[in-house]
């Protein structure tokens, strides 16, 4: 039976993966994303009945957007779930971080997605058959890395809020987990890195760095009824790699 999801994140990376994968399954998809990209060009002429593109910007008018989801389901119908992956990496030294450069990070990578949450868990956005909501969190919450203070605080705290939201909304037949990837070789991460250290990655990870479809099928799993019976997880994706480095 297909269902209603949102996604942001959707032009590229993790959020694109899981928007075909959604999609490919025969459900229907609104994706979010500051631009359009070619990705998105190409669902769209294949899905033309089944996927919707919204171009916005989540890192501003953050008061606003717990209103989105209602329109949206106003238009489109009950939504079954939500994934939160949009996101913003911000590698520097901390001495030359600052207020604005920490809300930057925070304000996409935590305060969308929690803005997004509050209007998608409304009983007039969410089925009445319950509703999943998916974070796309990372392991340098849990594993330091130099230069990643804002962006592993941001996703820290996404995995805490999680755990809080999963408590308050279970009664509602809402879940709430995240999935924390690992090194994925994205748009994302391959603009602030460069052709050496995915080769040095590839060699120290047990199981290689990971492609986006392997995130993507961890998120369909925790929407998915398989999973009705799991909230306020943290589901690591991450090939070995937080098992340690060998010697």
């Amino acid at each position: 039976m297909s269902k209603l999801y949102l996604v942001t994140g959707a032009s590229s990376g993790i959020g694109l993966s899981i928007c075909k994968q959604l999609l490919a399954l025969g459900h229907r998809v609104i994706g979010i994303a500051r631009t359009e990209k070619n990705g998105l060009q190409k669902l769209r002429a294949e899905y033309p009945d089944s996927f919707e593109f919204l171009c916005r910007d989540l890192s501003t008018e953050l008061d606003e957007l717990c209103h989105l989801p209602v329109t949206l389901a106003k238009k489109y119908g009950k939504f079954s779930g939500f994934v939160h992956a949009a996101g913003v990496l911000s590698i520097m030294p901390n001495r030359f971080n600052s207020h604005d450069k920490m809300l930057d990070v925070f304000n996409l990578n935590l305060f969308s997605g929690l803005a997004l949450s509050r209007g998608i868990a409304d009983r007039r956005v969410r089925c009445d058959s319950g509703l999943s909501i998916v974070f796309i969190a990372s392991i340098a919450a849990n594993v330091g890395a130099t230069g990643t203070v804002n962006y592993g605080a941001s996703k820290a705290a996404l995995i805490g809020a999680t755990k809080s939201l999963a408590r308050e909304l279970a009664s509602q037949n809402v879940r709430v987990n995240t999935v924390s990837p690992g090194l994925i070789k994205t748009d994302l991460t391959q603009d602030n890195n460069d052709g050496c250290f995915f080769q040095r990655m590839q060699e120290i990870y047990p199981l290689g760095i990971g492609k986006p479809e392997y995130i993507a099928d961890a998120v369909e799993f925790l929407l998915s009824s398989k999973a009705k019976w799991i909230t306020g997880t943290d589901l690591v994706v991450d090939g070995g790699i937080t098992l340690g480095i060998n010697e």
